[in-house]
């Protein structure tokens, strides 16, 4: 994910700008409910600015629905002021300057105060930030970070009393590969593949070719509109869909037999031969690829889609968006969530794994559905962590009911097609059918998800080497 800088120094209209508001917030960690105490102290100091009683005058401001609004220059100065002192920054002028200019190129005029400066790729350049770097989300030292900013003065009042806000990348989880990034070489599983494995995968994809056996793919099964169970062995929704299209350009004529299986066990189910793919919502990470925590590793395919992971709750008939421990409270992000909510998700997932790193919040289930947390949204639980694309399912289903917070946490999610570890042909196989069926398949997943949601069009996982 881009830090705040990158995305306020590529902004080039307003969903831009916002949108690197709204980092800058998440980024530094400072919770809506703080903001109108805040906004009195700055006002107190800086009297050409006002206060905001009502944390609904924020949530407009970062409020992701309304992308091409121009934002109000003097809200803007103070969101970013509050965020430097909440941080600890002595000196704001340099880093209010430079929303000022980027709030300029965007056609907006912040006014006298702040007038055009010419342009200096020295303050937006210069500074390299941890990610290329290849360092750890460290405070460097004095001396390094003099050498690193050498020439470039306004960088340094804005970074000298902490620079690790600057960054949103968390170290213990590489950036996955997009579309504008170089793709490293695919990590295959550690363990050592076996030939005769393999050969019986390639087995029995010949076989199911040949009409002598069923080809098998795991599933979820309580996903609404992705794949759903509605009756004995009837499936819908469109990864069941996108199964069975993947299935005829592999060059299998007969139905598939889904299995269904949990976010936990799906590794097991492709260790053990119970099914020949996964295609469910199986996002690709580093950790699965190596069977880190006790799990198997597994081969991927894809990725097909990249999705994000963001928070669901009860909607709240208050004055704001959520119901939390029986209160309205807007959340708009993670942070906005008190430490006490009551969170429910499923074991393994990555949203789990996310949060247990964080250690944010005291009560915490892990069940093994989705359904588990959702049936006791307005009961037992606050919030539901898990991806876009789910939780905007159960929102459609239950018009009224749930409400989704308008900025993701984490780590882009990809989904790719899970396979088991040691199956290198087929899985040049499952990339070729990827590839054939192409993206057309894949646009009932983007209408369903909007605009928060979308397609990966570099299969990083499919491309050379496939195996070691």
């Amino acid at each position: 994910m881009a830090t705040w800088r990158e995305q306020l120094d590529q902004a080039q209209d307003w969903k831009g700008y916002r949108q690197a508001l709204r980092t800058l917030r998440e980024t530094v960690g400072i919770p809506f409910g703080k903001l109108p105490e805040r906004s009195r102290e700055i006002a107190r100091r800086h009297p050409h600015l006002r206060s905001y009683d009502s944390t609904n005058t924020f949530s407009q401001l970062l409020d992701k629905r309304l992308p091409d609004m121009r934002p109000e220059w003097h809200k803007v100065e103070l969101v970013v002021r509050i965020c430097a002192e909440h941080h600890g920054v002595e000196n704001t002028t340099a880093l209010v300057q430079k929303w000022a200019d980027a709030y300029r190129r965007c056609g907006g005029d912040p006014g006298e105060r702040f007038p055009l400066r010419p342009h200096d790729d020295s303050t937006t350049t210069a500074l390299p930030t941890v990610r290329d770097a290849g360092v750890s989300q460290k405070r460097q030292s004095p001396l390094r970070r003099r050498a690193a900013l050498t020439g470039c003065v306004v960088c340094l009042s804005v970074l000298a009393a902490g620079g690790v806000w600057l960054i949103d990348h968390h170290p213990d989880h590489p950036t996955p590969p997009t579309p504008t990034t170089t793709a490293a070489r695919p990590t295959v599983a550690p363990l050592p593949s076996s030939p005769a494995k393999e050969n019986a995968a390639a087995k029995r994809l010949r076989e199911a070719r040949d009409k002598k056996t069923t080809w098998k793919i795991g599933v979820k099964r309580n996903q609404p509109g992705l794949s759903e169970e509605v009756a004995d062995n009837v499936w819908v929704g469109i990864e069941i869909d996108y199964a069975r299209r993947i299935t005829k350009a592999l060059g299998i004529e007969e139905e598939p037999e889904f299995v269904e299986q949990g976010t936990s066990g799906r590794d097991k189910m492709l260790e053990n031969d119970e099914a020949d793919m996964f295609i469910g919502t199986y996002g690709i990470s580093e950790a699965r690829k190596k069977g880190t925590g006790g799990h198997t590793p597994v081969l991927f395919a894809g990725p097909y889609f990249k999705t994000r992971e963001r928070i669901m709750m009860q909607a709240s008939r208050g004055p704001h968006n959520a119901q939390i421990r029986g209160k309205s409270v807007q959340v708009n992000a993670l942070v906005d969530l008190p430490a006490d909510t009551r969170v429910c998700v499923v074991k393994d997932s990555t949203a789990d794994i996310f949060i247990t790193k964080e250690k944010k919040f005291t009560h915490v289930d892990r069940k093994s559905d989705y359904s588990l947390c959702t049936d006791e949204l307005d009961t037992i639980y606050d919030a539901v962590l898990t991806d876009s694309l789910i939780l905007q399912n159960y929102v459609e289903r239950h018009p009224g009911e749930f409400v989704i917070a308008s900025d993701p946490f984490g780590f882009p999610e990809f989904y790719g097609i899970g396979l088991r570890r040691d199956s290198f042909s087929l899985k040049a196989e499952v990339c070729k059918a990827m590839k054939d069926v192409g993206k057309e398949v894949l646009k009932p997943y983007k209408k369903l998800a909007g605009d928060e949601v979308i397609l990966n069009e570099q299969m990083t996982e499919c491309s050379p080497p496939l195996r070691p």
